[in-house]
Parts: structure tokens; sequence; C-alpha cells
């Protein structure tokens, strides 16, 4: 992780995951089958995009 910034209320960073890096903050989601029990796969579609950034965490994949 790298902080960018601080003194907000927020704090801004990047988490670097090998070669890619996710911009903090972000949401992270714990999820079986790939999805969130909450939302469905016809939902995804729906999320604003280039606003939203999401790191899919399945921990049976790990």
């Amino acid at each position: 992780t790298k902080v960018c910034a601080s003194g907000a209320k927020a704090r801004a960073g990047l988490l670097q995951i090998g070669s890619s890096g996710v911009e903090t903050p972000a949401l992270l989601l714990s999820t079986r089958k790939g999805l969130p029990a909450f939302m469905s796969p016809d939902l995804l579609s729906s999320l604003p995009l280039p606003d939203s950034l999401l790191l899919n965490v399945c921990p049976t994949h790990l």
C-alpha cells in the first residue's frame, strides 16, 4: 500500500496487487460463488462506470 493523501476524513492510497493497483478508498466484498448475496448478476451492469471500482475477493479461490 502507498498513502497518497492524509489529513482528510478518508484515506487515499493505492493497494498494489501484482502488477495491478486499486485506488482507495474502494469497496472490498467477500463473496460466495463470485457474487455477494445481495447483488444479482443483472445488477452488475447497472453500476456507474468509471466511478465504481470494485475488487472482488472470493475465499474459495485463495
